[in-house]
């Protein structure tokens, strides 16, 4: 099932994916909801629900299959899109999440920008100590 609700493609799922309605995600899914299709600019559910640092929403979404690196229309993944929430409080938990389930820093988007290289670029400490803690891990 993918039901495109609008004419920019946003199914039900990214819908409450955004709107971090957890109930409603997970109903979706266990429904048959199609997990990585993409809206008019490329993005998931998983794109949708990191813009707002969702971190149920996230967690769930990646349970159920959600690729991690999945690149909108302009090269940009989760990981991108999180980096830029990394001073709110469950941005650091979005972050951790999206590593643990094989976010790549070093994925570019179409200007060359990486999530790690922006954040080196625009010295977001939060992020490039949950990567390099991350990275010490594994």
């Amino acid at each position: 099932m993918s039901i495109s609700e609008d004419e920019k493609w946003r199914t039900p799922l990214s819908w409450a994916a955004k709107s971090d309605r957890v109930k409603v995600v997970h109903l979706l899914l266990e429904h048959g909801a199609a997990v990585n299709v993409k809206d008019m600019k490329g993005r998931t559910p998983l794109s949708r629900a990191a813009e707002r640092a969702n971190t149920n929403v996230i967690s769930l979404l990646l349970q159920h299959g959600a690729q991690v690196n999945a690149k909108d229309k302009n090269g940009r993944t989760p990981l991108s899109q999180v980096a830029d929430l990394v001073h709110l409080p469950a941005g650091s938990d979005v972050v951790r999440v999206l590593l643990e389930h094989g976010a790549d820093v070093d994925i570019a988007d179409v200007y060359g920008r990486t999530p790690l290289s922006g954040a080196t670029d625009e010295n977001k400490t939060e992020f490039l100590r949950l990567i390099r803690r991350y990275r010490a891990k594994g």
